[in-house]
């Protein structure tokens, strides 16, 4: 009796290990992608306000009326786009100091990101600089990108099974490796200077455009591998 049971629970065992290799068996596992181009369409812009230090000091507080007023004159709306970051002191020439400003601008257009620079270019300040460059709706476009590669994995899981007679049944794995995807091209550009930093070109003097960048994603998942129904 008792060997007839352990024959039994062997023949069991046995029957699941079949069973778990032949499932292993008909699937097929593919590995969807997608991708995208885009520009990016949110910048932002450190202004650093320095006195001047010529006869009389030119003001922080002046310079700053100047480029506000500056900046609304090309469309910004610096109530709402521009904000104080820091204020401070720098010393040199023994006995010597000049208050310091530092602003941040929020633009949102490569067209307002050229106005701005033409604007401020006359006014000789301190250090004008792009510090970032991202892609605003970075949230939908990743969910969007999600789900293309898995409709594509879909796709060639399809497509596999079709070329041997077979057809796909349900999805039984998904397994996304992508972290955080995001783009961000932080370019640097000095208002005295017209050149070429990467991958921002400067044809002419503020004339400032951003090559697209291509964003991907991928993720791997396992289809059902069925007979082809007829």
């Amino acid at each position: 009796m008792r060997r007839a049971i352990i024959l039994f629970v062997a023949l069991c065992l046995g029957s699941v290990a079949y069973a778990q290799q032949s499932n292993e068996q008909s699937l097929v596992q593919v590995v969807g992608y997608s991708e995208i181009e885009l520009s990016p369409d949110l910048f932002t812009v450190s202004i650093r306000i320095t006195e001047r230090d010529s006869k009389g000091k030119i003001s922080v507080e002046s310079q700053t009326r100047e480029m506000i007023k500056a900046l609304k004159a090309a469309g910004i709306d610096t109530d709402k786009e521009l904000s104080l970051s820091n204020n401070s002191i720098d010393y040199y020439r023994r006995g010597t100091s000049l208050a310091t400003t530092l602003y941040e601008l929020k633009l949102h257009s490569v067209a307002d990101l050229n106005a701005a620079f033409r604007a401020l270019e006359p006014l000789g300040l301190s250090d004008v600089e792009i510090t970032s460059a991202t892609y605003s709706k970075i949230e939908e476009l990743r969910i969007e990108l999600r789900k293309r590669a898995i409709i594509n994995a879909r796709d060639k899981a399809k497509e596999l099974a079709e070329a041997i007679g077979q057809s796909i049944g349900s999805c039984t794995q998904i397994s996304d490796h992508n972290g955080n995807i995001a783009i961000n091209a932080a370019r640097s550009f000095k208002s005295t200077n017209a050149q070429s930093y990467g991958d921002m070109a400067v044809e002419e003097a503020y004339d400032i455009s951003f090559r697209s960048e291509k964003l991907c994603y991928s993720l791997s998942a396992s289809f059902e591998l069925l007979p082809l129904e007829k």
